[in-house]
């Protein structure tokens, strides 16, 4: 199968929340994000099947809410389009919180070399 995704995946294992409208009442379902571009995302869920076609993805630690339209769906997978700008910049942030943090243990390190002369 040809790969058409213009956007190259970047593989993760986020937790997230499914909200949508169920007979007038607001509904929320756990889900996992396993791999996520700027414009979509494949997610795994229990009831992925009786999703509608659009709902909001939250992405709580990340402090993130994005409208999603289903494109394909299996039992437990759902193809997501962004229908507003995607998470690039949660993904941003992550990519910097690793490098602050890689930094963070060299300057720790450079510290404990230090203290040592004295």
């Amino acid at each position: 199968m040809p790969e058409r995704r213009k956007l190259q995946r970047n593989r993760v294992y986020l937790g997230a929340a499914i909200a949508y409208d169920n007979d007038d009442k607001r509904s929320k379902l756990d889900c996992l994000v396993r791999n996520l571009t700027a414009e979509g995302a494949m997610i795994t869920t229990v009831r992925g099947s009786s999703l509608p076609d659009v709902f909001d993805i939250a992405f709580p630690g990340k402090k993130q809410r994005l409208l999603g339209k289903s494109v394909w769906r299996t039992k437990d997978r759902i193809g997501v389009k962004f229908l507003e700008e995607g998470p690039a910049d949660a993904l941003e942030i992550a990519r910097r919180l690793d490098a602050s943090e890689a930094e963070n243990m060299r300057l720790r390190g450079r510290i404990a070399q230090l203290t040592e002369l004295y």
